[in-house]
């Protein structure tokens, strides 16, 4: 009978222990390609902040040939290839250009703070995305 409740016991706390995050430790710019899931706009004169939901949401990839492709609730907003200059192993300059162009599109600020990449392209609105791929 100890044994009986021994191994319920067992099971119970196996059973009941919290899923392990499998979150990918990102430090550097180094580690960009691959698709990151939008969280956060947040700054502008307001210095408010607008975040993703079940209905409105987003995500970026780059891609290892140099492809930068922005989706909108799983709808293409945007595409274009790029180039990051580091000015810091965690920190540079995007330079986002028309495909098969040398024409420069926008330019802005790329960083990686606290597993997090962080994108500003002037003024005060910088965006956050964490790596889901």
């Amino acid at each position: 009978m100890k044994t009986l409740i021994f191994l319920f016991t067992l099971f119970l706390m196996i059973s009941c222990t919290k899923p392990v995050e499998d979150s990918m430790l990102i430090s550097s710019l180094d580690q960009i390609t691959g698709i990151w899931k939008w969280e956060s706009t947040c700054g502008g004169f307001t210095d408010n902040c607008g975040y993703s939901s079940s209905s409105h949401y987003a995500q970026i990839e780059f891609t290892s040939g140099a492809q930068f492709i922005e989706t909108h609730n799983d709808t293409v907003y945007f595409a274009a290839h790029y180039e990051i200059q580091k000015s810091e192993d965690n920190h540079g300059t995007l330079n986002l250009y028309k495909m098969g162009s040398d024409d420069i599109l926008s330019k802005g600020s790329i960083s990686i703070l606290d597993n997090k990449l962080q994108l500003s392209f002037g003024g005060e609105l910088y965006e956050t995305y964490k790596k889901i791929k």
